[in-house]
C-alpha cells in the first residue's frame, strides 16, 4: 500500500509539473502576441502618420545654381494623377491572390490536421494561418511605407517638375511661400508608389512559389509570377510618364521594395514552420526559382547499390 500511495503521489506531482509547465508556456504565448500585435500597431501608425503627415524636407540645403542647370526638373506637371487608383490594385490584387490560394489550401489540402472535416471545419481550421499570412503582408507594406517616406524627409529631392512650378526666379532661390506642395515637390526620391508595389507584388510571387499549395493548378505559378512581375514595373512606369518620379526614383523604390519582400518572404517560412527543400537551404532567392522536376539516381549509383558491393567484395576477399 505504502508503495503504490507513493507512486500515485509521484504521478500527481508529475502531473502538476506539467501542467503548471504547460500554463507558462501558454502564458508567454499570450505575451508573445500582445508584444506582436503592439509592434505591428505602432510600425502601422508611424506609416500612416508619416504618409498623411506634411512634413518638410531640408530645403534650406538646396544649390538653386546647380539646380537651375538640371534640365530633367523642367518637365510639365500632369494633371492626371492615378496614384489612388494604383495603390487600390497593387493592393487589392496580391490580397486576393493570397485569400484565394488559402481557400484552396483548405479545401484542397492533404494535411493530417484536415481529415473527416467538412468545407467550413477546414476553413475554420485554416483561419490562423491566412491570419499569420495577411499580418506578415500588412507589416511588411507597412515597412515599405515607412522606409520610403522616411528616407524622402530626410533628403530633399526634386520632382521632374520642381523648376517648371518654382523655379521662375532661377538662378535665385524660391522667394515665394513655401506651402505643402513645395515641400511635396521636393520628395522625388525613392518613389513610394514603386517601393509598395514592388513589395506587395514580389510577396505575392514569394507566396505563390513558397507557400500556396501548387498540386491542383501548378501552371498558375509561373502565369500569376509572370503576372505580378508586369504589374509592379506597370506601376513603377505610370510615376516617370506622369512626371512624378526620375528614373533613379523608380529604380530605388522597386530595388527597396524587393529586399522587403525577400526577407519578409522568408520570414514568413519560419512563421508558418515550412522550410525551404533541403537541396536549397542556402539560396536566400529559392522562392523565385521554376519548379524543376526531380530525377532520381539509377539504383546501380544509390548509396545502398554501392554498400551491398563493398559488403559483398569484402567476403569474397574472406573466403
Amino acid at each position: 500500500m505504502s508503495a503504490s500511495s507513493s507512486s500515485s503521489t509521484e504521478d500527481f506531482e508529475e502531473d502538476r509539473y506539467f501542467s503548471r509547465g504547460k500554463h507558462s508556456n501558454n502564458t508567454l504565448r499570450w505575451i508573445a502576441l500582445g508584444l506582436e500585435t503592439l509592434g505591428g500597431v505602432l510600425v502601422t501608425a508611424v506609416a500612416v502618420y508619416l504618409r498623411l503627415g506634411h512634413f518638410q524636407p531640408p530645403a534650406e540645403d538646396l544649390n538653386w545654381k546647380l539646380l537651375c542647370n538640371d534640365m530633367s526638373l523642367y518637365e510639365k506637371q500632369t494633371t492626371n494623377d492615378n496614384s489612388i487608383m494604383l495603390y487600390v490594385i497593387i493592393l487589392a490584387v496580391p490580397t486576393m491572390f493570397i485569400f484565394i490560394g488559402e481557400v484552396e489550401f483548405a479545401l484542397l489540402s492533404k494535411k493530417s490536421y484536415f481529415e473527416n472535416m467538412d468545407k467550413m471545419e477546414r476553413m475554420g481550421r485554416n483561419l490562423p494561418r491566412m491570419i499569420r499570412i495577411y499580418a506578415m503582408f500588412l507589416i511588411g507594406t507597412m515597412l515599405a511605407s515607412f522606409s520610403a517616406d522616411y528616407i524622402k524627409i530626410m533628403i530633399a529631392s526634386p520632382r521632374p517638375y520642381f523648376l517648371t512650378t518654382y523655379g521662375s526666379n532661377c538662378p535665385l532661390a524660391f522667394n515665394g511661400t513655401k506651402t505643402d506642395d513645395f515641400y511635396e515637390a521636393l520628395k522625388s526620391f525613392p518613389s513610394h508608389l514603386s517601393c509598395v508595389a514592388g513589395f506587395t507584388c514580389v510577396f505575392a510571387v514569394g507566396y505563390a512559389h513558397k507557400v500556396r499549395a501548387q498540386r491542383s493548378t501548378p501552371l498558375l505559378t509561373p502565369i500569376m509570377t509572370q503576372g505580378f512581375l508586369v504589374l509592379a514595373v506597370t506601376t513603377s512606369l505610370d510615376r516617370y510618364t506622369s512626371h512624378f518620379n526620375h528614373t533613379l526614383d523608380i529604380l530605388a523604390g522597386l530595388l527597396l521594395g524587393l529586399v522587403l519582400a525577400i526577407y519578409m518572404s522568408n520570414l514568413l517560412l519560419f512563421v508558418l514552420q515550412l522550410s525551404p527543400k533541403s537541396n536549397n537551404d542556402h539560396r536566400w532567392f529559392n522562392f523565385l526559382d521554376f519548379m524543376i522536376p526531380r530525377v532520381s539516381m539509377p539504383p546501380t549509383f544509390s548509396t545502398e547499390a554501392m554498400n551491398a558491393r563493398t559488403t559483398n567484395t569484402q567476403r569474397n576477399s574472406q573466403q
